[in-house]
């Protein structure tokens, strides 16, 4: 979300590079390490395969439950707050709309990119 944001809309990139990095690490790496030290089920090998025609792991309404509602819902959410500092920083969210980096001249630029970094540690 913060990536589209900052490539449809021109908004600032609310989470860096390096906080995309360690959400990536956490939530791929520690589950992970999770199932690797899980005990192993017991004759597992000996049942059937399942049918994939029917046995699906995953569906239409898992995915746009996870991704369409939670995650969108999530992320509006962590966007909304970081925007919402900005705006009492006295960066306008108007303003920053398809700006794409560009500052309106009455914007000082040191500010809005010290600002930008808190709101990112929002």
């Amino acid at each position: 979300m913060p990536i589209l944001l900052n490539v449809f809309l021109g908004l600032p990139q609310i989470l860096s590079n390096l906080q995309m990095i360690i959400i990536c690490v956490v939530t791929d790496v520690l589950p992970a390490i999770a199932l690797c030290h899980e005990s192993p089920e017991a004759g597992l090998l000996t049942r059937p395969p399942r049918d994939t025609k029917k046995d699906r792991l995953v569906n239409v309404k898992f995915l746009l439950h996870a991704y369409g509602f939670l995650g969108l819902l999530e992320s509006l959410c962590a966007c909304s707050m970081a925007f919402w500092w900005l705006d009492r920083q006295g960066f306008k969210f108007g303003d920053l709309v398809l700006a794409y980096g560009g500052l309106p001249p009455q914007y000082d630029p040191t500010a809005y990119a010290e600002a930008v970094n808190r709101a990112q540690s929002m």
